[in-house]
């Protein structure tokens, strides 16, 4: 059984010529890191964990590809494992056995990897949901084949120990939360009081990002109940942020800011995108 994208023609190009020229010209844009990824030798690798957005390639792809342009300077690691935000609610933490359909070539799921983790099977829940495939086309751009373990986060109390532990004993692993920050503006439900709607933005996500980067999950989630930001993929990081810390991560490091009003020019209603990474 394989997985058909669901968001292909929509949030990336479904035509896989167009869709690397889509991925290039995020990696080449004024907001991007401004050159394609590294080919060539790889170095053994220190990033154990990301944060990238799951916007529209057209929308979040500038910011994205500051990860995945550092992540293609070091050697594929020997596990991936991609942390979903899950907006449908359908189960709580779940896995996927199929392999995914992506334009640039069929993302075969770590079935050895997913049974060593023992975590729930629900094809329903990923069957529809976009922010782990939108992950893929850069995965494939940047390491061509490759296997991951899908994971959709959901938050349920009390599982991100037991989760960041199971996916730290895989070893040589990579670890991907899939997250967009800020939801701002009336289109989300988040108010604006402000007149400057984007200074308020990068204000509410900075707070949070400060959190994440000095490696506090704590923090971070307090932060979040305290001033109320929308940054719809909490359980990911949280997750991400444990499980770095276990796999030797002892600093983290804010690549770039971006939001989808500095593509639109629409502060109004926008979103916040980060990318970050973490370091042993």
């Amino acid at each position: 059984m394989v997985r058909s994208p669901s968001v292909a023609g929509q949030f990336y190009e479904a035509d896989p010529d167009r869709l690397r020229r889509q991925i290039e010209a995020s990696f080449l844009h004024s907001l991007g890191p401004g050159e394609l990824p590294t080919r060539g030798e790889k170095l053994e690798g220190d990033i154990v964990a990301c944060i990238s957005p799951h916007a529209g390639i057209m929308y979040s792809g500038a910011c994205a590809a500051h990860v995945y342009s550092v992540l293609s300077r070091q050697k594929k690691p020997d596990k991936i494992v991609i942390l979903g935000t899950n907006h449908t609610g359908i189960g709580g933490v779940s896995t996927s056995f199929e392999d995914w359909i992506t334009p640039l070539g069929v993302a075969r799921v770590d079935r050895e990897a997913i049974t060593r983790l023992g975590i729930e099977v629900n094809e329903h829940a990923h069957r529809f949901e976009h922010s782990i495939e939108v992950q893929l086309p850069f995965l494939k751009y940047i390491w061509g084949d490759f296997e991951f373990v899908p994971i959709l986060v959901s938050p349920v109390p009390g599982a991100y120990d037991d989760l960041a532990e199971r996916i730290a004993g895989l070893g040589d692993v990579l670890v991907i939360a899939s997250s967009d920050f800020t939801h701002y503006g009336l289109n989300y439900g988040y108010l604006p009081f402000t007149d400057n709607p984007r200074e308020r933005l990068r204000e509410l996500d900075m707070g949070a990002i400060k959190k994440i980067v000095e490696l506090d999950e704590t923090g971070f989630n307090e932060y979040i109940a305290r001033t109320g930001a929308t940054i719809c993929g909490a359980a990911p990081i949280t997750s991400a942020i444990k499980a770095a810390k276990l796999l030797g991560a002892n600093s983290a490091e804010l690549l770039k800011y971006t939001t989808s009003g500095d593509i639109v020019g629409d502060y109004s209603s926008a979103v916040g995108y980060a990318a970050i990474v973490f370091r042993k």
